[in-house]
């Protein structure tokens, strides 16, 4: 499976060729897309700075809202296209991390985080969250030969779990060994691609 190109699929081109890799698009997205620990937290993180009427208190810098905002059109876009089949997955360990992530934000106040975690679990009906056993990644050659971190890991199990779903993350290390049987889709790209088509619209 070839990465991602983002171009294609929001610009849906009608070029033959592209046309073939928009239908394994949509066919992999209508899959399942697995995600990372830092995406789960932009996404949330921005998600509960949209709710906040006053945000001069709330500790999020401009990097960190392009991000959210990338995401958010990104998943947006997907659901709008498969509106009945739009899933994301994390599994405990991505949801751990994301809170150590959460916990370890020094721009956060403890008032506004325990508004996050709030939101987190209030919110994100489309989130499904799968488990993975300690020995699972215990056993996983990926884990065990390739010193992958457990996050990456536990992505790969789920991966080969699903039928070529889509791997969203920050990570191009999934991408250069295992990139046979699932969408890669480049967190550094979409926010790119998202940031430079804002651009041209206004």
């Amino acid at each position: 499976m070839t990465q991602f190109e983002p171009e294609i699929y929001f610009y849906d081109s009608r070029k033959t060729e592209d046309v073939f890799k928009i239908h394994d698009y949509n066919t992999c997205l209508k899959n399942g897309i697995l995600i990372c620990p830092n995406i789960l937290y932009f996404l949330v993180k921005g998600t509960y700075w949209k709710t906040l009427k006053d945000t001069s208190n709330f500790g999020i810098n401009e990097k960190e809202k392009d991000n959210y905002e990338a995401i958010r059109r990104f998943f947006d876009f997907v659901r709008s296209k498969n509106p009945s089949n739009f899933n994301v997955f994390i599994t405990p360990h991505i949801f751990t991390k994301f809170i150590h992530l959460i916990r370890n934000d020094n721009q956060v106040s403890d008032s506004h985080r325990k508004g996050i975690i709030k939101l987190f679990s209030e919110e994100f009906d489309y989130l499904n969250e799968e488990e993975i056993k300690r020995q699972e990644i215990l056993q996983s050659s990926v884990f065990s030969e390739k010193l992958y971190g457990i996050s990456e890991t536990a992505l790969l199990i789920l991966k080969s779990r699903k039928q070529t779903p889509c791997i969203f993350s920050t990570s191009g290390k999934i991408l250069s060994e295992y990139n046979e049987d699932f969408l890669f889709i480049s967190f550094d790209e979409i926010v790119s691609f998202i940031k430079e088509d804002m651009r041209r619209s206004h």
